[in-house]
């Protein structure tokens, strides 16, 4: 943004701000000439006479001649346009005491329309122009003012859009001063989109092809640019259903240099007979590319995954042998081939994984069920270093009918796990699991439209290995309760979960985990309304250690991790009994900001807004919208106060 005094309008200046108004009323001064409609060519005839014994028409007389469309007419409708002027008025301050005043005059018109007919060929476009004026004082910078300009434009065209094959293009200019997107920076954006779309006349299939490019840049110096590009198609071939994906997006930063690409390749196959068997085999290619730092301390990040896989599964059906209606019976088998590799700093390490399993699941009754597996693995390492294991590995659950006490429930469960493996390096290796498991829970009513549930639950599980001769054991406890109540005017729910896990081998660790979740939807009167949806989470894992030097336990620990989401709003729709006088509060917490543009997503906030605190008053009289908005927000850690206003004519 350019800094100093206003200077005076120069000629050319003033030629070039009559261009600008000539370019915005362009479209309200169009001579366009009328359309006219042109049907296809048809026959005029009327149903088929009868023929063979029963001809009572005289087939040889002439076919009455073909009714001539004029067909497709180059001519565009009349547009239908509207606009906007606005005018906004904005204070920010942050804590550092700097502070910014601003005006901001935006001039906006949209117009549309289409050729031919208008399942044709739709047209619709826009051009707008931004000027502001600027204070900036206080902080560690000198008072300085200034002025800038910018220009908004829209485009776009569509090609048969209600048919099975629409094409669409999309163009968009725009800049955050136009809508008060962003309170620090200001942001140019440019985005450019392209979609296809076929679907056959007869059938399920569908194929779609999308395009997209965005480019943001802010005055501050930061920027970034992203493009991807998309693919799916759907097939179905009588019992064969196939899904195919491709993906594809660079994300690249002007500031900091880096760069993420990222690909993806996929096909699945989908079958299932009327007898039980179904099969689903999946083929991906992912690719992912990190390039992050300057030259001095760049760091360099190739990751490439490749996975084959196929799963089969198969339950008797009524008729087959081995049906069981009271005890059934399901046999799965699965083949996985995984290759992997990646590089850093110039060294590559890559892994290929075999796996073969095949098993069966029998409930012999309604209390106990059965496991049986088998599994073959092959891991070959950089290097040329491998190794294969061969695991039989067998569950028996026995889980009985639950048990009441009065209103309370108990719920109690165990089972026995056996795991015997071959590995040509290791030996052999056997494994012998037993757990157990309860809870209780209660659920009741304590007023009318309300209510309430407990839960508790505790696991106990020992795991004995040999020859080794190891033995390990682990604890867990659990707690949840919820409440729900409702009534005429909204409803409100609230859910409270810990937990506590402890382990104890030759490494003890431990982890606690709370979450808190509220919703509440309330109407306080005809015109104001609550709503609520906030998440509250925490964790924390310990694990202890031996040190090899010292022989001493050490205790490692990353503390309690804390999360924060949600949104409170408050909505009053007339406000002090003014029709159309409507009052907004929001407030939006979340504590975790993650780079969605570097991940390919398109509408990523350009601030890294964490907390916000805002409220509006809007009062709508006309054509004629005000607003006088104050907004408390945390930006990138740190504090920032904002107070706007705004009024805009619609024409």
């Amino acid at each position: 943004m350019p800094v100093g005094p206003a200077p005076r309008l120069t000629a050319s200046r003033r030629r070039w701000r009559r261009r600008v108004l000539l370019t915005l009323l362009a479209p309200a001064m169009l001579q366009i000439s009328p359309v006219g409609a042109a049907p296809f060519a048809a026959r005029a005839t009327a149903s088929d006479p009868p023929t063979g014994d029963n001809a009572t028409v005289d087939l040889t007389v002439a076919e009455e001649p073909l009714i001539r469309g004029t067909g497709i007419r180059w001519s565009i409708a009349p547009w239908r346009w509207a606009g906007s002027v606005s005018l906004d008025v904005r204070r920010v301050r942050g804590e550092t005491g700097f502070s910014t005043s601003s005006g901001v005059i935006t001039g906006d018109i949209d117009f549309a329309s289409y050729v031919w007919q208008p399942w044709f060929i739709q047209l619709r476009g826009g051009v707008g122009l931004v000027l502001d004026r600027s204070r900036s004082s206080g902080g560690d910078s000198s008072a300085a003012s200034g002025s800038g300009r910018g220009f908004t434009a829209r485009a776009g065209v569509s090609v048969f859009p209600a048919s099975r094959f629409p094409f669409e293009a999309r163009f968009d200019v725009g800049d955050s001063r136009a809508g008060g997107e962003t309170l620090i920076s200001h942001f140019r954006t440019l985005r450019l989109g392209l979609s296809q779309s076929w679907t056959p006349a007869v059938g399920n299939d569908n194929w779609r092809i999308n395009f997209d490019h965005s480019r943001v840049s802010g005055d501050n110096g930061v920027g970034d640019t992203l493009t991807a590009l998309a693919g799916n198609g759907i097939l179905q071939r009588g019992d064969h259903h196939f899904d195919l994906g491709a993906n594809w997006s660079v994300n690249s930063r002007k500031e900091t240099d880096d760069k993420t690409q990222q690909a993806l390749l996929s096909a699945r196959h989908a079958w299932q007979d009327n007898k039980g068997l179904a099969v689903d085999s999946v083929a991906s290619w992912n690719d992912l590319s990190l390039r992050l730092g300057s030259d001095g301390s760049r760091l360099s990040l190739d990751t490439r995954l490749i996975q084959l896989s196929t799963v089969a599964s198969w339950r008797p059906t009524p008729g087959q042998w081995l049906y069981d209606e009271a005890a059934p019976l399901v046999v799965t088998a699965a083949v996985r081939v995984l290759d992997s590799n990646t590089g850093t700093g110039g060294i590559s390490q890559g892994a290929r994984n075999f796996s073969l399993t095949a098993g069966a699941s029998k409930e012999f009754s309604r209390e106990w069920r059965g496991n049986l597996g088998l599994s073959l693995n092959r891991l070959d390492g950089s290097g040329g270093a491998s190794s294969s294991v061969a695991a039989i590995t067998g569950t028996l659950v026995h889980m009985p009918a639950p048990v009441t006490f009065g209103q309370w429930r108990w719920t109690p469960s165990a089972a026995l796990n056996l795991s015997l493996s071959d590995a040509p390096e290791g030996g052999q290796r056997t494994v012998v699991g037993l757990q157990g498991a309860h809870g209780v829970n209660r659920s009741w009513v304590p007023f009318d439209g309300q209510s309430v549930g407990v839960n508790v639950s505790q696991s106990l599980a020992v795991l004995h290995e040999s020859p080794a001769g190891n033995m390990s054991r682990g604890v867990s406890h659990s707690a949840g309760m919820f409440w729900q109540g409702g009534g005429e005017r909204g409803q409100t729910a609230a859910s409270l979960t810990v937990s506590d896990s402890r382990s104890y081998a030759e490494v003890t660790g431990q982890y606690q985990f709370a979450n808190l979740q509220v919703t509440h939807r309330t109407n306080l009167s005809r015109y104001q309304s609550l709503s609520a949806n906030l998440t509250l989470q925490a964790s924390r894992s310990d694990v202890e250690q031996l040190d090899a030097f010292t022989g001493q336990r050490r205790l490692t620990s990353d503390g309690w991790q804390r999360y924060t989401s949600g949104t409170v709003s408050f909505e009053s729709q007339r406000v002090f009994g003014v029709p159309r006088l409507r009052f907004t509060s929001v407030l939006t917490l979340n504590s975790q900001q993650l780079e969605r543009r570097s991940a390919g997503d398109f509408d990523a906030p350009l601030e890294r807004v964490t907390e916000s605190l805002e409220a509006r008053l809007d009062w709508v009289v006309g054509r004629l919208d005000t607003r006088l908005s104050a907004r408390l927000v945390r930006i990138d850690g740190r504090m920032v106060s904002a107070l706007a206003a705004r009024a805009v004519r619609r024409f």
